[in-house]
């Protein structure tokens, strides 16, 4: 756990980084999960048990870790890049107030960075959410899988559940490595047993314990796993 702590805007700022490695896929009959909403989680809770200040989830992180430190990158992806971890990193910030030494604290200024422009997160997107110009949040898997999709989108949603990580998979700050999921939640994000619960909202449950309640949407998750189904199954 990295920790940078900047002084902003007559605040002080503390994150909590927390890098993780990608979950490895296990094909068409298993829902895929992003390793980093399970870090996200993790990192949101150890930063809450620190007791020093409020959570903070307004302020762009982006901008202020770019400008206010050299371990920074803006990526072509929108992503923020860590010099050692590439965008495989969750963080969490805490909004500290009182009498604090200034000194401590990260409060040089810099122009926004950006990444070197390989393009590479731009020609593997399969909506066209990114592009030389600009980025297109609504047409972002990401986006798209919070909206009643058409059938056309659902195939190219695949099979996540959560968050799409196409662009990072193929950015070269990125390393390729690879980690298995926990036996537990590998069993539970097979279909067969996702099937048994789209009539049980408690049944879904056991997802918060990884992601957190937040992310835990019944009818949304209903519908990523019904349209997961459907792709796994023969045209």
């Amino acid at each position: 756990m990295d920790k940078y702590k900047i002084a902003y805007k007559n605040e002080y700022l503390i994150f909590y980084i927390l890098p993780y490695i990608q979950f490895e896929e296990y094909g068409k009959d298993f829902a895929r999960l992003d390793a980093y909403y399970v870090a996200s989680n993790e990192v949101y809770h150890y930063a809450r048990r620190q007791n020093i200040g409020k959570i903070d989830n307004e302020k762009n992180y982006k901008d202020i870790l770019s400008r206010f430190s050299d371990d920074f990158v803006i990526g072509k992806n929108t992503l923020l890049l860590h010099k050692e971890y590439g965008s495989r990193f969750a963080i969490a910030c805490i909004k500290v107030s009182g009498d604090i030494d200034e000194s401590q604290f990260l409060s040089f200024e810099k122009k926004i960075k950006t990444c070197t422009n390989c393009d590479l997160c731009i020609s593997i997107c399969p909506t066209g959410a990114l592009s030389e110009e600009r980025f297109n949040k609504d047409r972002c898997i990401r986006q798209i899988m919070n909206t009643d999709f058409s059938q056309s989108d659902g195939k190219l949603v695949q099979n996540f559940l959560f968050g799409c990580d196409l662009c990072q998979q193929v950015c070269p700050q990125n390393a390729k490595e690879r980690t298995p999921l926990p036996a537990e939640l590998k069993e539970k994000l097979s279909y067969k047993y996702l099937q048994n619960c789209l009539c049980d909202p408690q049944k879904m449950r056991f997802l918060e314990k990884y992601v957190g309640k937040n992310y835990v949407k019944f009818n949304r998750l209903c519908r990523l796993i019904r349209n997961g189904i459907n792709n796994a199954s023969p045209n």
